[in-house]
């Protein structure tokens, strides 16, 4: 017998028994998952919470009359509850909305989700503050979110990380969203960790 062909069956007799592959790849040279960074974490609930304070507004004052005086009991997105106090206006000859609300969120859950696949579910408790202008027809946007005192409890996940836990307990919130022509950046930090940015 070869000296080929005896090292392909001592191989394959290896493999029968488990102790290494013959012809296909190791499994322990399987990529595996990555865990989550803080800082990645904190730019995933940023992401979510800014984009969560948005779809409130849009499911209950997008489109409707501005006010000085709005006091509104709604439901979140997913369940809990929402009031929202505050002012809104409009300038017609520029087209911009101007907003300044207080949403006082009680189990409020959200969920943002894109389109690469990355989905941050949260359960919002707390009073966040939504102050600034924006103007949708020509992507110009200058906001900022506040909150002294806001419980954040979820989930983050990523394709190629650990699902995340969010954990979040009666922390300070602050975040930014602006945006002009095609460019945007989202700001923000969660529980007065470093502030975390990008830009699309």
């Amino acid at each position: 017998m070869s000296n080929i062909k005896l090292v392909i069956l001592m191989c394959c007799a290896a493999a029968l028994i488990g102790s290494v592959g013959c012809g296909s790849k190791d499994s322990s040279s399987d990529s595996t998952p990555s865990n989550y960074t803080l800082t990645l974490l904190d730019s995933d609930v940023v992401w979510a919470v800014n984009g969560g304070i948005d779809q409130i507004y849009n499911d209950n004052l997008a489109g409707q009359p501005v006010s000085n005086s709005h006091n509104i009991s709604a439901m979140c997105p997913l369940g809990g509850f929402v009031v929202i106090t505050g002012a809104t206006g409009y300038t017609i000859n520029t087209g911009i909305t101007t907003v300044s609300l207080t949403y006082a969120m009680s189990g409020c859950k959200i969920t943002k989700t894109s389109s690469s696949g990355t989905s941050v579910s949260l359960t919002l408790t707390g009073s966040v503050a939504h102050v600034g202008s924006f103007n949708s027809s020509t992507n110009f946007k200058s906001v900022n979110y506040q909150s002294s005192s806001l419980t954040m409890t979820g989930t983050a996940h990523r394709t190629g990380y650990n699902d995340a836990t969010v954990n979040n307990a009666n922390c300070s919130y602050s975040g930014a969203s602006t945006s002009s022509g095609t460019s945007s950046t989202v700001s923000g930090s969660v529980c007065g960790n470093a502030t975390v940015s990008w830009t699309n």
